[in-house]
Parts: C-alpha cells; sequence; structure tokens
C-alpha cells in the first residue's frame, strides 16, 4: 500500500463557510448587477414610447384636419379635447369623437383596456423613487384612464388639466409613462415618468421649469433630482431626457 496515496476532501464546516462568502457576494453582486442593466434599458425604452406618442399625437391632428369642414386643424381645442376622448365641435365633419390619442376608434396607438380592478391594483402599486407614496398620487395625473400598449408593454395614461400656459406652443395635458407596465419597481423616476403634451405634440419633461409653472406638486430637476440625492423621481424625467435617455443616478 503507498502511503503517500491520501483522499483529500473538504469538511462540512469549510462547505458551509464557502456557501456562505458566495451568498455575501451574491448579496452585493446581483442587485448592483440588476440596477445596472435596469439604468441602460429602462431610459431606451422610455425615449421609444415618447417617440410613440409624439407620432401617435401628429397622426391624431391629421385625422383631425382630414376631418375638419374645410381642412384646417383647430390647434389646442382638438388636442385638448381628444386626450380624453371628448367630442371636438357640434358639427359631424369637424368631430372626431372617440378618436382620442390612446383609445377609441381610430385610436393612433395598439392599446389594451385595463379594467377597473387591474387599475386600481396597479395605482397601489405605485411609489415614489424613495418607495414612500406616490405623490403627487397617480390619480390625480391620469384621472384613472390607463391603458396598455401592446406593442411595447408600456401602461400609458393621458389627462387634461384647468390651467392653461401661456405660450405659442401651449402644454395641454400630461402624459403618464410606466415603461414595463405593471412589472417592477413601479416607482417615479426608475419606470414610470411624466411629461406635458403641447399643443403641437411635443413633450415637455417632469423637472423640467414649463412643468413645474403648471404643476409646483412636480419640483424642478435642480431640487428633485439633484446628484443622488432623488427627493422627487417625477423631476428625473428632465435629467434623462437632457443625459440623452440616460440614467446616471
Amino acid at each position: 500500500m503507498n502511503k503517500n496515496n491520501k483522499n483529500f476532501g473538504f469538511t462540512l464546516t469549510e462547505v458551509l463557510i464557502a456557501l456562505g462568502i458566495i451568498g455575501v457576494i451574491s448579496a452585493i453582486v446581483i442587485p448592483t448587477a440588476i440596477t445596472a442593466i435596469q439604468n441602460k434599458q429602462l431610459p431606451l425604452m422610455l425615449g421609444k414610447n415618447v417617440a410613440s406618442v409624439e407620432t401617435g399625437c401628429l397622426k391624431m391632428i391629421q385625422r383631425a384636419s382630414e376631418l375638419s369642414a374645410n381642412g384646417d386643424f383647430l390647434g389646442h381645442y382638438n388636442i385638448h379635447k381628444n386626450l380624453d376622448g371628448s367630442t371636438i365641435g357640434t358639427n359631424p365633419e369637424n368631430s372626431i369623437s372617440g378618436n382620442n390619442l390612446f383609445t377609441g376608434t381610430g385610436a393612433f396607438f395598439d392599446t389594451k383596456t385595463l379594467s377597473d380592478d387591474e387599475i386600481s391594483q396597479y395605482i397601489s402599486a405605485v411609489k415614489a423613487f424613495s418607495g414612500n407614496n406616490a405623490s403627487p398620487p397617480v390619480s390625480s395625473l391620469v384621472n384613472k384612464k390607463i391603458v396598455a400598449n401592446t406593442k411595447t408593454g408600456a401602461f400609458l395614461g393621458a389627462s387634461t388639466f384647468g390651467k392653461s400656459e401661456e405660450a405659442p406652443d401651449p402644454i395641454v395635458g400630461y402624459i403618464y409613462i410606466d415603461v414595463n407596465g405593471a412589472n417592477s419597481p413601479n416607482r417615479y423616476g426608475r419606470d414610470i415618468f411624466l411629461y406635458g403634451l403641447t399643443d403641437a405634440c411635443k413633450m415637455i419633461p417632469a423637472g423640467s421649469e414649463r412643468m413645474h409653472n403648471i404643476n409646483n406638486n412636480i419640483p424642478l430637476e435642480s431640487t428633485g433630482c439633484n446628484g443622488n440625492e432623488i427627493k422627487n423621481g417625477l423631476s428625473c424625467t428632465s435629467r434623462i431626457v437632457k443625459e440623452g435617455y440616460k440614467m446616471s443616478y
């Protein structure tokens, strides 16, 4: 018998220690990796949805012009009414009732209507960037009108608001975008973003001075999303836009 031939192995204690070390490393590395992936994917998804909204809005304008009595577009009045599907005017030739931005006959998005229960469950799951209750609440931004974009998977909401903006191209309503729908994290500034839609179909990001002037519950980027101190995630929308649809926080 060769005395130099020995069997080597690990004791149970050594195995448990090794597994513990692997667990600690995984707990540190995996969340960081997930965040890094989200920081790249979510802004890109946002950019695609913004482009879709602007394109859909322009198509809505074209359709409104085609249906008008003399081919003239009524501008602000048309978009303002059709964000929530209201009828434009009383003349059938000058009305595109139901042809609103997201839903209805002739809608310019391939959308799925959510049930009241689905919308309620979703709204209750939405949080602020910090994980606290969402402020301002989703219901105050979209009046509980949310649809699912079947092509992108995003949840979209639109609503008009009473305060008008005195500008050549006024903001006429809110556009709410959750880029991955009901999937987590469902937090402002992570996968949920807010814009104002102008009369000429331009998307103005929350956190900008114009959006703050319309709703002071949405602070400026400089006070709501400065550095790594995120006080209001919706304000980060303007930061992401300025950084070329990248998330650096």
